[in-house]
C-alpha cells in the first residue's frame, strides 16, 4: 500500500488525497469557517483586479520622431497601442497589418501640428493601406497623407476592412483606376470624420472615378465633416460609387471635376451638406491664393475647375 498526501497552506485539514490501495481513491475536503471564506473572497477580488490592471497598462505608448520608421513602430506594436508620430515628413508607405492600434500625430485637432506631420509616398504605391480585415479599432489621426500614386486608393487603400480616419488631409494622389485620395473597397466602410481632399486625381484612361473618394463592391462608409474640393476624375470628381452607398453629413463638395458625386446609389443624404460653395479658408496651397487644385501652381487648369463650379451652382 502506497500513500500520498497534499496539502494547502500548511494546513492538513484542507485536502488531503489518500490513496490506500490501487483501486481505491478517498478524498476529503475541509470546509473552511465563514471569516476564512470571506478573506478567499477578498483575496480573489483583489487578484482579478490586479489582473484587469495589468491588461490595460499593458498597452504601449510608441513615439515616432523624423528619421524614425513608421513602419517600423506599426511592426513593434501589439493591439491597444498609441503610435504618436512627432511633426515631419516621413517617405513611407505603410501597412497597419490587421492591427487594432491607434496612430496619430501629436496633436490631431491642432492645425499647425496636422499640416506639418506628413507621410509622403514617394508616389510607389497607396500612401496606407488597411487590407487585413481592420475594424473601427484601427484609428488613424491627423496626418497630411501625400505623394500617393497606385491604381486604386492613391492615398488610402481600404480592402475588406473599415478602419476609424479622422482630421487627415489627402491631397496630391494619384488612382489609375479610382480613389485618387482613398478607395474603399469590398466590404469596407471605414468611419471617416473631420478630413479633407483635395487635388487628388483619378484619368486612367478616359475612365478614371473618384478623384476624391471611391466606394466600390458594397462598401458603405460613414462620411461627416469632410471637404472635397479640387479634386479630378472623369466620373465624379468629389466622389464615385459603385454598388455602395456612404452616408454623407455635413460636408462640402466644390470645385471638383467632373461632376461632384457620381454612380449608382449616389450616397445617404444626412443633412449638412453642401454641394455649391466651401467655406473659407478653402483647402488650397497657403502659398497660392488661387491654387484650386492644390498643385502649387495657379494656371488654367485652376480657372477651369473654378468655371465648372460656377456651371455646376447655376443648373
Amino acid at each position: 500500500m502506497s500513500i500520498f498526501t497534499q496539502t494547502i497552506k500548511n494546513d492538513p485539514r484542507v485536502v488531503s488525497f489518500i490513496l490506500q490501495n490501487q483501486d481505491r481513491l478517498e478524498l476529503e475536503f475541509y470546509q473552511p469557517p465563514i471569516r476564512e471564506k470571506q478573506e478567499m473572497k477578498k483575496t480573489l477580488v483583489i487578484l482579478i483586479t490586479l489582473f484587469a490592471l495589468a491588461s490595460i497598462a499593458s498597452a504601449g505608448t510608441i513615439t515616432v520622431n523624423p528619421g524614425d520608421s513608421i513602419q517600423a513602430a506599426i511592426t513593434a506594436s501589439a493591439n491597444g497601442d498609441t503610435i504618436i508620430v512627432s511633426p515631419g515628413t516621413y517617405v513611407e508607405n505603410l501597412n497597419m497589418n490587421g492591427k487594432a492600434i491607434t496612430l496619430r500625430s501629436t496633436d490631431p485637432t491642432n492645425a499647425a501640428i496636422v499640416t506639418s506631420t506628413i507621410i509622403d509616398g514617394n508616389s510607389v504605391g497607396s500612401v496606407i493601406t488597411c487590407g487585413s480585415g481592420e475594424t473601427a479599432d484601427t484609428v488613424i489621426d491627423g496626418f497630411v497623407i501625400t505623394n500617393g500614386a497606385a491604381n486604386v486608393g492613391g492615398g488610402m487603400f481600404n480592402n475588406f476592412s473599415s478602419p476609424t480616419v479622422s482630421n487627415c488631409t489627402f491631397s496630391g494622389n494619384t488612382a489609375n483606376v479610382g480613389g485618387g485620395g482613398m478607395c474603399n473597397g469590398n466590404n469596407s466602410s471605414p468611419t471617416v470624420s473631420n478630413c479633407t481632399f483635395s487635388g487628388n486625381t483619378a484619368n486612367y484612361g478616359g475612365g478614371g472615378m473618384g478623384g476624391g473618394m471611391w466606394n466600390t463592391n458594397f462598401s458603405s462608409p460613414t462620411v461627416s465633416n469632410c471637404m472635397f474640393s479640387g479634386n479630378t476624375a472623369n466620373l465624379g470628381g468629389g466622389m464615385f460609387n459603385s454598388s455602395s452607398s456612404p452616408t454623407v453629413t455635413d460636408s462640402y463638395f466644390c470645385f471638383n471635376l467632373h461632376d461632384t458625386i457620381n454612380g449608382a446609389p449616389l450616397h445617404a443624404d444626412s443633412g449638412g451638406n453642401n454641394m455649391e460653395f466651401c467655406p473659407p479658408p478653402r483647402p488650397i496651397a497657403p502659398e497660392y491664393e488661387g491654387d484650386i487644385d492644390g498643385d502649387g501652381d495657379v494656371d488654367f487648369e485652376d480657372f477651369v475647375l473654378l468655371a465648372a463650379n460656377w456651371l455646376e451652382g447655376t443648373q
